[in-house]
């Protein structure tokens, strides 16, 4: 069973439905978290609807955003049993982007049902904009079950644990981790490559190369989708399912580098 996070304020999970989500079904019954009063809006039964609230992104406001996030993942996972009777909660993974991918990482710090996780491209941490570095605890105590990093660039910076000028909770965390890891890095692909934009800003001739190339990067699509859907897969049939694989002992794909 995999359950996918969000991506950051004011976006929804289907914004992940080709990439990182997509690539979970692969894996295993996947089910998507959109965030009441972060997502632009919650459908509930009875046809109610809670809007998006946060207005802005400080420390407080993030702090408490990621402690209601953890809080919707662990309540999920409480109910899957009695929404779908053939749900396995023995083995459970968790993924996110951005925001989701630390959501993804404190879920598990903070309920030993979640077997292994992915943060695809996401600080770990609710700094926000105001406040002194706040790491989250799966930084400062690291997980003692599998977790992947998988990150891109931003220009000539990139996301990884070897390279802090984006945050440094990667290179914090990366010590820190008892349990398997790898940082795995799609070189020349950008952050928001990750989610939908990455196939779908391809095909629309309006937007200009340039700003085509500042969402998802100069990575050839096909490649990234390759990879990101490959990769993601892989890590939950080896941590879930007991399935060997060796795209972790060397890149096999268009773009890919193992950072040591």
């Amino acid at each position: 069973m995999i359950n996918y996070a969000a991506v950051d304020r004011g976006a929804s999970s289907r914004f992940g439905s080709g990439t990182g989500r997509g690539s979970a079904a692969r894996s295993s019954r996947p089910s998507a978290h959109d965030h009441t009063h972060e997502t632009v809006a919650v459908e509930f039964p009875g046809d109610r609807i809670e809007w998006g609230l946060m207005q802005d992104a400080s420390q407080a406001t993030m702090k408490k955003a990621i402690d209601a996030r953890v809080a919707d993942m662990r309540f999920v996972l409480d109910k899957r049993p009695s929404l779908h009777k053939d749900a396995d909660t023995t083995r459970v993974g968790v993924a996110g982007h951005s925001y989701g991918g630390y959501t993804a990482a404190e879920t598990m710090a903070n309920d030993r049902r979640f077997d292994a996780g992915i943060n695809i491209d996401g600080a770990m941490e609710h700094t926000g904009e105001d406040g002194p570095y706040a790491p989250g605890r799966a930084v400062t105590q690291g997980l003692d079950r599998p977790f992947l990093l998988f990150g891109g660039d931003l220009g000539e910076r990139e996301l990884s644990h070897v390279d802090t000028s984006l945050t440094r909770t990667w290179a914090d965390f990366w010590p820190n981790q008892r349990g398997w890891k790898r940082d795995v890095h799609l070189d020349d692909g950008a952050h928001l490559g990750f989610s939908d934009m990455q196939w779908s800003v391809p095909q629309i001739a309006a937007v200009p190369r340039e700003r085509r190339e500042s969402l998802i990067g100069t990575i050839d699509p096909a490649d990234a989708l390759r990879a990101q859907h490959d990769y993601v897969a892989a890590f939950f049939d080896l941590h879930l399912k007991h399935r060997g694989t060796r795209l972790f002992e060397r890149a096999r794909h268009e773009g890919i580098r193992l950072v040591p």
